[in-house]
């Protein structure tokens, strides 16, 4: 009989550790994500008036100055955007519709 108290200890010892380790990693993972979002966030002040090229869907390349993006990275909001039907003071850009867009960052590489 005490072999199977002690059988059924050792059973909620191990299963109470588990929940533990969960509660790690998921707290080391929004951690991680949470300095990961910082540290995109920087760069997205950082390069706040940069000039910007875009590469678009249907072979459409438009040059700005970078100003914001909205909170869940869907919109660029743009200044000086020159398109080829001219050029908008101010524009929204949907990310959706960008393939690649780089800026020169000082670095001799402008791709972003």
């Amino acid at each position: 009989m005490e072999k199977g108290v002690q059988e059924q200890d050792n059973n909620s010892m191990q299963s109470s550790s588990t929940p533990t380790t969960n509660d790690d990693n998921l707290s080391q993972e929004q951690e991680d994500r949470s300095f990961l979002r910082e540290r995109f966030l920087h760069f997205l002040k950082g390069v706040q008036g940069m000039r910007t090229h875009f590469r678009m869907y249907e072979k459409t390349e438009v040059v700005g100055m970078f100003q914001l993006s909205d909170v869940d990275v869907h919109h660029f909001l743009v200044s000086s955007l020159e398109t080829p039907m001219g050029t908008q003071p101010q524009a929204m850009i949907r990310c959706d519709d960008i393939i690649s867009c780089s800026m020169d960052l000082g670095t001799g590489e402008s791709k972003m």
